[in-house]
């Protein structure tokens, strides 16, 4: 009796993004089992994959990932033998420099990263500050265009604004004629 339900345009996105989720989450799982370096904890996987410990928690398998994780580690480490070769200590310490040396160049990409970002952010800030006073001196010579046409307009006895020629430029041309004779 029950009619099938109707798929809702966001329910394909919603297994996409619960698929991709469930591959960040075996991703990490496997970084975790391969260096002994990151602990198996709930907060580093969740810090990893980028969720929440809530949702791994909600899926429940990763948690008994962890705890396997963790007993290998534990069994490993009881059964280690104490003396380790030369050879051994060498490549594990040479992981170790190497280690550090690549967190320690990516920290300085991340400063440069950010240092560059900032400067991106001021140099937006300035050309939009440019292009404010741009504009700004742009009208203010339209303006100043204007007063000069208008100026010289009453220089020769015209304005736009009337069609009666000024008395001072009539007395001036009849001064000039005379000058002339």
């Amino acid at each position: 009796m029950h009619k099938e339900l109707k798929r809702l345009p966001f329910d394909e996105r919603n297994e996409q993004d619960f698929e991709d989720l469930t591959r960040k989450i075996w991703d990490a799982i496997t970084i975790i089992k391969k260096s002994r370096t990151i602990p198996p904890t709930q907060e580093k996987l969740a810090e990893m994959v980028g969720c929440t410990r809530k949702t791994l928690h909600n899926r429940s398998w990763p948690i008994t990932e962890l705890k396997k994780i963790k007993e290998e580690r534990k069994a490993n480490k009881d059964s280690k033998p104490k003396n380790t070769t030369a050879e051994q200590r060498v490549i594990s310490e040479n992981h170790i420099v190497r280690e550090k040396m690549l967190i320690g160049q990516i920290r300085n990409l991340q400063e440069q990263n950010a240092k560059l970002f900032d400067r991106l952010q001021e140099l937006e800030d300035q050309k939009a500050v440019s292009e404010d006073t741009v504009k700004v001196l742009e009208d203010e010579i339209a303006i100043l265009k204007d007063e000069n046409r208008e100026l010289r307009n009453l220089k020769q006895g015209r304005s736009r604004k009337t069609n009666i020629v000024s008395i001072r430029t009539i007395k001036k041309n009849e001064g000039a004629k005379k000058k002339e004779k």
